[in-house]
């Protein structure tokens, strides 16, 4: 079994050449798009042709992570889809790849997934980061509310029974 130091350094190399790099997908960031066992086929990432919507691979401590490019002005930003509170810089050498391709899974008869449905989706979520963020924040905070307010009071101990059967 191949080190995570290993494989990153594998993955890199292939999205670097010529050769098509593929990577499994895990983790829960890109839900509902992306999830396992879907199968991500990388290419070299070039800056000058990044749009806002497209996925990039980058490494974060001993993890090769998938998120959505969100902003490229001032300065790169990604998310991951379901975490839109939660934007990431990567440094430029700690980028592997940009996504080319989303495949079902690893299987010889795997369909492919980004349709133009599925791209057209993502750049939403992109675009629209900063108001889903907002109200993922909001649903959270009233959540608490209400649970602050449903959550029964702790009786005093005067009101508590001392003994015995509740029933009188």
């Amino acid at each position: 079994m191949a080190t995570p130091a290993v494989t990153r350094a594998v993955v890199a190399m292939l999205a670097r050449s010529d050769r098509t790099a593929r990577l499994a997908m895990r983790g829960v960031s890109m839900l509902p798009l992306l999830r396992a066992p879907m199968v991500l086929d990388l290419r070299p990432f070039d800056r000058s042709r990044a749009r806002v919507g497209e996925i990039l691979v980058f490494e974060r401590g001993q993890d090769l992570v998938a998120h959505r490019i969100v902003a490229l002005a001032p300065q790169l930003q990604t998310c991951g889809d379901a975490l839109p509170w939660y934007p990431e810089s990567p440094s430029d050498e700690a980028i592997v790849g940009i996504v080319t391709a989303v495949w079902s899974d690893d299987s010889p008869s795997a369909r492919r997934m980004d349709n133009t449905l599925f791209r057209w989706h993502g750049t939403m979520l992109a675009r629209f980061r900063r108001s889903r963020a907002l109200w993922v924040r909001a649903r959270a905070a009233l959540a608490r509310r209400v649970a602050a307010v449903l959550r029964p009071h702790s009786a005093s101990q005067a009101d508590r029974p001392t003994g015995g059967s509740a029933l009188q």
